[in-house]
């Protein structure tokens, strides 16, 4: 951007309101400030087209646009003539305005209805085959995008996995800790596919949000699970598995789990996408900024504008210089050997001379401290040092603390786990 190299920090941004058209000028404006006050770069109109002013006041906020075409999910082919002229439509509409950046023809060109079991949606299998939608549409409508407008990029279709015969794909749509798995399985597995993690353009979870005029929970834990899935969007069998409401003794229990989960799976994507800064990624957009309705959703923010934990942790985990470590287990048993990989990641443009960064383990039976002395590197990932670590004989809660002192700036972070006892089988 401008002649220097930019990791990109985003999120996408539904309508904000049912009835756009009335939205008032102060909300939108209040909204793009918020996102840019975050630390962020870029914000993704998802799915639509939104209100002319978003865009004056995007271009006089310095923020980037990922514009949408209002397309998501599979079309019959009938759709083709419209959805071209809409595009030529779209360029006319917004092609004068320097903060859109990009154009995205078609979000998830596949099946909504299948069951969403895997990180990766709809899999890699099924995305070597072409399709009418991905191969013929999406197709045709970048060639529209493109002979419109040649000064911007244009992407086909979001979501898309490498597929035959390139083996090049789009951005990822990779849903670790929520779809499939757990948040710390997205390095191994961008050790494994290094190109699917370029661009990460949807991950988070679902939360319940702290206002529910909409839950009746008197008989906890059995809601109306079906009414909550149709009108409230939650999807309960991802839910169900991911925090089992029969865990918690109430709603306001289980709806807090639910909160620490995003929160838990917002912050280690994004750490996890930074320790990978140019190498291969480029940026991150998460999914997504505010719950358009009142519903059980994926938003950091509720419908009302309140934040959920998922919000604290996505503004922490974007700040430009972050001090991160490797995800301790979820379970650790005693005798364990445990070695984490420190790392300081930083998106200013100047270095910073003689940082210290100490680390601390609690248990039950007392702290563990490390320190370590170094340069920050600018614009890029240092590794720091490695905390090699024997778990204690002992049972409870364990903290993982990090603190990193540089200048005027001092930055934390931390993790936490349990420690289990270790089940021997009879000999």
């Amino acid at each position: 951007m401008n002649g220097e190299l930019l990791f990109l920090k985003g999120v996408a941004l539904s309508p904000l309101r049912t009835d756009l058209a009335h939205v008032p000028r102060e909300e939108i404006v209040s909204t793009l400030r918020a996102i840019r006050d975050a630390g962020l770069d870029l914000v993704r109109v998802h799915a639509h087209i939104t209100r002319p002013d978003f865009y004056d006041i995007a271009d006089e906020l310095g923020l980037l646009v990922w514009q949408d075409l209002p397309l998501v999910h599979r079309y019959s082919r009938g759709v083709r003539t419209q959805a071209a002229r809409q595009a030529r439509e779209a360029v006319d509409l917004l092609g004068h305005h320097p903060s859109v950046f990009l154009w995205c023809a078609h979000d998830e060109p596949y099946l909504a209805e299948e069951p969403r079991d895997a990180a990766v949606s709809p899999g890699f299998l099924r995305q070597q085959l072409p399709t009418w939608n991905r191969t013929v549409l999406d197709r045709s409508l970048k060639r529209v995008l493109q002979r419109n407008d040649q000064s911007r990029p244009v992407i086909a279709h979001s979501g898309v996995a490498p597929h035959l015969p390139q083996l090049d794909g789009t951005d990822a749509h990779l849903w670790f800790g929520w779809y499939h798995g757990q948040a710390a399985d997205l390095a191994r597995f961008a050790r494994r596919i290094p190109r699917h993690v370029r661009f990460v353009s949807a991950f988070g979870a679902q939360a319940a949000p702290d206002t529910r005029p909409f839950v009746a929970d008197e008989f906890w834990p059995n809601l109306d699970w079906a009414y909550l899935a149709q009108h409230h969007g939650l999807d309960v069998d991802t839910m169900v598995r991911v925090v089992p409401p029969d865990s918690y003794a109430s709603y306001d229990a289980w709806r807090d789990a639910t909160q620490v989960h995003q929160a838990e799976v917002v912050a280690r994507t994004i750490e996890t996408l930074r320790r990978l800064k140019y190498k291969p990624t480029g940026g991150f957009c998460a999914y997504r900024w505010q719950d358009v309705t009142p519903q059980i959703g994926f938003g950091l923010l509720d419908a009302t504008g309140g934040a959920k934990l998922a919000w604290h942790a996505f503004v922490a985990a974007c700040r430009p210089v972050i001090v991160v470590a490797d995800l301790l287990p979820p379970l650790l048993k005693p005798g364990d050997e445990i070695v984490l990989e420190v790392h300081v990641v930083s998106d200013e443009r100047s270095g910073r001379p003689a940082g210290v960064v100490r680390a601390r383990i609690d248990t039950p039976l007392g702290p563990r401290r490390w320190e370590w002395t170094g340069d920050i590197a600018a614009d890029d990932c240092t590794r720091i040092g490695q905390i090699e670590w024997i778990v204690p004989s002992t049972v409870g809660p364990v903290t993982l603390e990090l603190e990193l002192a540089v200048d005027d700036l001092l930055v934390t972070n931390r993790y936490r786990s349990v420690i289990g006892l270790r089940h021997h089988r009879p000999a």
